[in-house]
């Protein structure tokens, strides 16, 4: 197997075997979204990343988005100041959870 070289202009499905399946999963489907009719590529993964859009996406928590960044900054795609790119914004008061203030999630716990 030949080591393969990635870039922007690559599929996104480049990063399936990189990326844990959830992470993969909801990377896939974001780009999908706002890419419309055509195929996403890694680079539309690395402009969600770089804007914070992907900090925003249900279910991609500060796990995931550390992974994807990881990943991302391994492969050589996310530049930045020495090397070291900025964290992308989170939204003020993100939980990691969609379930409004004040409401029950499924496990009964109460969201502040």
């Amino acid at each position: 197997m030949q080591a393969h070289s990635h870039v922007r202009d690559c599929p996104v499905t480049c990063l399936k075997e990189i990326l844990s399946p959830q992470s993969y999963g909801l990377l896939r489907s974001e780009c999908a979204l706002i890419c419309g009719a055509r195929d996403p590529t890694v680079g539309h993964a690395v402009s969600l990343y770089e804007s914070g859009q992907l900090a925003a996406v249900r279910y991609i928590g500060p796990a995931r988005l550390a992974e994807i960044r990881t990943c991302l900054v391994g492969l050589g795609l996310l530049t930045g100041p020495a090397g070291h790119p900025e964290p992308p914004p989170v939204l003020a008061g993100w939980s990691g959870t969609w379930t409004p203030p004040g409401n029950r999630t499924r496990g009964g716990l109460f969201v502040s």
